[in-house]
């Protein structure tokens, strides 16, 4: 059991170091990939004016799409977003963070 208690603590480190799909989303620089085009072909989001809130994406203070899921694979994140007109969905992958 003591053994245990070592990997125990640092698999809840892990766990609660999670960012959420806003905070990666918000973080990063993204280049359209295939699908629904709503943000254009290179996307970052200004930490001065956030078009972000909750997982709906602002352009223009206008809702443009909804954040449906952000996951690692490999090297970056790929970012899928449904588009709040059509409902289609789009590809962004992430090109690095902001500064």
């Amino acid at each position: 059991m003591k053994k245990l208690l070592p990997l125990l603590t640092m698999a809840m480190s892990l766990v609660s170091c999670k960012k959420s799909n806003e905070e990666i989303v918000a973080s990063h620089q993204w280049k359209f990939g295939e699908g629904a085009h709503d943000l254009g072909d290179w996307v970052n989001f200004p930490k001065k004016s956030n078009p972000l809130h909750n997982d709906t994406i602002f352009k223009d203070n206008i809702p443009t799409a909804i954040i449906d899921s952000v996951y690692h694979n490999y090297d970056h994140y790929i970012l899928v977003i449904r588009s709040v007109k059509t409902g289609q969905k789009g590809l962004y992958f992430e090109k690095g963070e902001v500064d």
